[in-house]
């Protein structure tokens, strides 16, 4: 075997185990700086190659979840205090173990092990919630990182997005459908949920420095979220943006209203000006896209496809209730935009998805848990309607709030649970509503009662 002769040891070996050293020091002794490089490795790792499962995504999901074993086991042994601090807690972690289970199931199914591995891995993503959790909600000012964090992650994200979108559309642009096929929709539901929270903060903020940091993040965003060209997206933009008003003073609605707006009009009016021919053709075809969605019948094949696909799922569901298919379990359906029958494991519809693959009993641990976040999530942005609220901390509470929603209907959509980015995404969700309901006010005294906090007893 020449690959581990002398002379690839110091080029390779040592600087790999360099490298498990320091990432081990600084979860230690800098857990949000790991943390930090957790969040801002999950939307890149999140990437499907489309070319199955690479070398360089199995190292860096074999570090991932390592890390988090790591830290699972250094805080029990420091003795830190519990993690399990609410029916939420149990419920999650319950639905990790239990799910293990699931491999026998996968097995008499003749699903591959490694396959089988590779896929309830992406569950252990959500146990970032907990790290996250601890080490951005003890004060303000770890809270304040974490929402710069959520920025300047957002924004590297939007201006690379945006840069792929134009070297893809650069290469041989003949057609107008190539300017869609030319889009990236994965990271969408993390520029949405990112909007939330920036244009919020945009608006609130009254520091000069963070409330033109908050619009220029925002902006990025909004443009990024643009280029995906999802029309579900967009309408939960439009919703989300809506809803967070409801919490907010006239004179912050007045602001966004403003901004928007400005956005808007700046936005088409540089698009024009840098490409007219270009300009003029996405716009026509977002008012196609648009139009339809109101055919349901015949008009609208996305629509079309998600039903097929869940009457198939369906039959199996039936086939095997309460243990499921297994994970990676196929199923054969129509597919009306290709004219062909595929056989995939991956169902559009989430909630259908996750049933097909562990059961309904051990689906139901993980929607009580989506629940019970979701009540959270009210409580939290009602509380941060209290006097002297810090603007951040009302900023990722309220646009928490407003996202959640939209983050079920991406559900619905585009099934989370049986991916990469949609697990580290209920990671961040669950994180954020915790770390709020810890450093909000327990109380609003303008309500007639106390709400229950759905901690254990």
């Amino acid at each position: 075997m020449q690959l581990l002769d002398g002379t690839l040891l110091p080029v390779v070996v040592l600087p790999a185990l360099a490298a498990c050293v320091g990432l081990v020091a600084l979860l230690l002794s800098r857990p949000r700086i790991w943390l930090a490089m957790f969040m801002a490795t999950v939307p890149f790792f999140a990437s499907d190659t489309g070319q199955g499962l690479t070398a360089s995504e199995a190292i860096t999901g074999g570090v991932l979840l390592s890390s988090i074993a790591l830290w699972f086991a250094w805080h029990l042994a420091s003795n830190k205090g519990p993690l399990l601090r609410s029916w939420a807690d149990f419920l999650l972690v319950t639905f990790i173990i239990v799910a293990v289970l699931n491999v026998g199931i996968a097995l008499a199914n003749g699903i591959e092990i490694f396959g089988w591995i590779v896929d309830w891995s992406y569950f252990v993503l959500m146990l970032y919630y907990f790290p996250l959790r601890e080490e951005f909600g003890k004060d303000l000012a770890s809270l304040k990182q974490f929402v710069s964090i959520i920025g300047i992650i957002s924004l590297i994200m939007s201006v690379q997005s945006a840069l792929n979108f134009r070297n893809r559309l650069a290469e041989n642009l003949v057609y107008a459908y190539q300017i869609v096929a030319s889009r990236s929709t994965l990271l969408g539901p993390f520029f949405l949920l990112a909007v939330c929270i920036s244009l919020i903060l945009a608006v609130t903020a009254e520091e000069r420095r963070t409330k033109i940091l908050a619009f220029l993040i925002s902006v990025a965003n909004l443009a990024a979220l643009a280029l995906t060209f999802t029309r579900t997206i967009w309408v939960f933009a439009v919703a989300c943006i809506g809803l967070s008003m409801l919490f907010l003073r006239y004179r912050d609605n007045l602001r966004m209203m403003t901004r928007l707006v400005v956005i808007a009009v700046f936005a088409f009016a540089a698009a024009y000006t840098y490409n007219p021919r270009i300009t003029s053709v996405i716009v026509a075809m977002v008012k196609t896209r648009f139009a339809s969605s109101t055919q349901l019948s015949g008009g609208d094949r996305s629509f079309e496809t998600r039903v097929i696909e869940v009457n198939d799922v369906l039959r199996k569901v039936r086939q095997a209730p309460l243990g499921g298919n297994g994970l990676r379990a196929t199923f054969v359906t129509w597919a009306p935009i290709d004219q062909a029958h595929h056989i995939t494991s991956y169902v559009h519809i989430g909630y259908v998805g996750l049933i097909h693959k562990v059961g309904l009993p051990t689906s139901l641990l993980m929607f009580a848990v989506i629940v019970i976040f979701a009540y959270r999530s009210i409580r939290v942005a009602w509380l941060s309607r209290a006097p002297n609220v810090d603007v951040r901390l009302k900023a990722l509470a309220i646009g928490t709030f407003v996202y959640y929603p939209a983050m079920l209907a991406v559900i619905f959509m585009s099934g989370m649970f049986d991916q990469r980015h949609g697990n580290a995404l209920f990671a961040f969700m669950f994180a954020s509503i915790a770390i709020c309901e810890g450093l909000l006010p327990k109380r609003d005294e303008s309500l007639p009662a106390p709400l229950p906090s759905g901690e254990l007893q």
